[in-house]
């Protein structure tokens, strides 16, 4: 059975139908997402994922698990707004798992879902405009202080650094809000906001800056 077949993926009056990953965190564009697939779901996600050149929906669980437990496991509830994980790089490893990097690319709106008869998760989706862009005011300065203080406590990957542009609102809100140590719920509501300078107001108040 493959996610490439029937209604598989496919654009229907500018939507597009993926696989849906429901994970206990948030994605954000640019992004790195590590993970360890073990799930017969998730193996043939990938899989079918890397034959069609295609990404992954990942979306923020609100009630429910990651992993599948018995006959009688339900999908989890999910929140409605996500992010498309795009696979960089995979390697595969003993007893039929998976060590994948993701990164982060454009954020959804999900639609209609329905569930597989391997239980994974697919997924109408919509993807929303791009945010304006919009270069950073003097009074930010303490949040890109806060941002470069956060950078260089993580070990981030080099290709993330070097796209951080530090003079842009949009940028300097989306990795604030992906690197800051806060609740998964609160990084959706950041997530959930299309305006940087709202995001910006709100990081800044949540820091007590």
């Amino acid at each position: 059975m493959s996610i490439l077949t029937e209604r598989r993926t496919y654009f229907v009056l500018g939507s597009l139908t993926i696989p849906l990953f429901p994970l206990s965190t948030v994605l954000f564009n640019g992004g790195y997402l590590p993970l360890h697939i073990f799930e017969p779901r998730y193996l043939r996600m990938i899989k079918d994922c890397q034959g069609a050149g295609i990404g992954f929906g990942v979306v923020l669980i609100k009630e429910g698990n990651e992993v599948h437990e018995g006959d009688d496991h339900k999908l989890p509830a999910i929140h409605q707004v996500g992010t498309l994980a795009e696979i960089v790089e995979v390697e595969e490893l003993p007893e039929n798992r998976l060590a994948v990097m993701a990164v982060g690319g454009a954020k959804f709106q999900v639609g209609a879902t329905w569930e597989e008869t391997d239980h994974l998760m697919m997924g109408e989706v919509t993807f929303v405009p791009d945010e304006p862009e919009g270069p950073l005011r003097e009074e930010d300065a303490d949040l890109v202080k806060l941002l470069e203080y956060f950078v260089d406590a993580r070990d981030l990957p080099s290709a993330v650094r070097k796209r951080i542009d530090y003079t842009n609102e949009r940028d300097v809100s989306v990795r604030l809000a992906d690197l800051l140590p806060i609740h998964s719920n609160d990084k959706q509501k950041l997530l959930q906001m299309d305006s940087p300078r709202v995001r910006l107001t709100t990081i800044r108040q949540w820091s007590e800056l």
